[in-house]
């Protein structure tokens, strides 16, 4: 049964007083007698009274909900695309007198969260956002911030029972999607798979890697998993650099290796030294985009990338951090975003760096 709406009015007739004395004991402001005081509360807990969600959001204007952001500031197009998500929030959000404060990172570093976070923490923000934790650090980043000052993380999750909700893509399934798009590329032909990763202490790279292992050991009977780089550097430059050098060390070395797996966005050092070694016969699956891919898949050099949206995602955190702050709760601590192959085909069709939500 749907429960009954009672406006401030309904409510002052059922108690014998005014609508501004409801209003003043609602909004605890103002002088009301004890007795009146008394009245309301008594109707209130009589029909089990809660505050609309029209005005949770207007107290929260008055309020000055401060959000605070950070991120790896590191020029790539996948970071910059967060930009686009806090650009769409603000609009929405600022009417509701809803302001934020970025205080990005210069790399993946665990100092570099630390400090960020730090000084969120000393603007007095009423709850952070934190993007690309790395796990084994999260416990000096939560150091930095106070019981009372909920956090959210997105892209890479993490363990702590204290992040309020997380925003990012299920990478277990994300690398199990991975495998099955190289297997069906191969169409049944045997293929010697080098697995690139950039960055292994995210929670979300070992998921992946796992969740391509499991696939195809499961069910993909093609698939070999023959070898294993592993990047090194704290920017995606120093990365895609040190990448394109064991990438091309790996195909002059071992002419039998036909595919790889490049398990996040870093992938433009791997696919310039396929596409210098002149071989079309190597599959490469990779994850995001970048100013290159739509060459990479126009030519053939990339087959698939697995897109997981990164500006939604922080536009969907802003607004469920809103919610909370708001009084208006969350459904949920976990929320998976839609996630999009990128094909040859499909990349004008992919929304790139878009922030569409609803």
């Amino acid at each position: 049964m749907d429960k009954v709406t009672y406006t401030i009015k309904d409510i002052a007739s059922m108690a014998g007083v005014s609508i501004g004395t409801v209003d003043r004991v609602l909004h605890k402001r103002g002088n009301v007698s004890a007795k009146s005081s008394e009245k309301v509360n008594a109707v209130l807990a009589k029909i089990d009274y809660e505050p609309c969600s029209a005005a949770k959001v207007l107290a929260s204007r008055r309020k000055g909900i401060v959000i605070g952001i950070t991120y790896p500031a590191i020029d790539c197009d996948f970071w910059n695309e967060i930009d686009s998500g806090i650009k769409e929030a603000e609009k929405i959000l600022s009417t509701y007198g809803v302001s934020f404060i970025v205080h990005t990172s210069s790399d993946y570093s665990i100092e570099g969260q630390k400090d960020a976070v730090s000084y969120l923490v000393s603007q007095g923000v009423s709850g952070i956002i934190i993007g690309a934790v790395v796990n084994f650090g999260l416990g000096d980043i939560e150091s930095c911030i106070p019981e009372n000052i909920p956090f959210a993380t997105i892209i890479d999750k993490t363990s702590s029972p204290r992040v309020l909700f997380h925003v990012g893509p299920d990478d277990m399934a994300l690398g199990a999607l991975a495998a099955k798009l190289m297997s069906l590329y191969a169409a049944a032909a045997p293929l010697n798979v080098v697995i690139v990763s950039s960055n292994n202490q995210f929670i979300g790279s070992q998921l992946r890697i796992a969740g391509f292992v499991s696939k195809a050991s499961a069910e993909l009977d093609n698939i070999t998993l023959a070898q294993t780089i592993i990047g090194s550097g704290l920017s995606d430059g120093e990365l895609n650099d040190d990448l394109y050098i064991k990438a091309k060390e790996v195909l002059d070395k071992y002419p039998q290796m036909n595919a790889f797996y490049v398990m996040n966005g870093i992938f433009d050092g791997v696919a310039r030294a396929i596409d210098e070694s002149g071989r079309s016969d190597i599959i490469l699956i990779t994850h995001e985009s970048s100013g290159s891919l739509k060459d990479y898949l126009d030519r053939g050099v990339v087959k698939a990338s697995i897109y997981q949206h990164p500006a939604r995602q922080m536009f969907i955190a802003l607004r469920l951090m809103f919610s909370y702050l708001s009084g208006a709760g969350l459904d949920s601590r976990i929320y998976v975003p839609e996630i999009q192959v990128l094909l040859k085909e499909t990349y004008s069709l992919g929304l790139i760096g878009k922030a569409d939500y609803i």
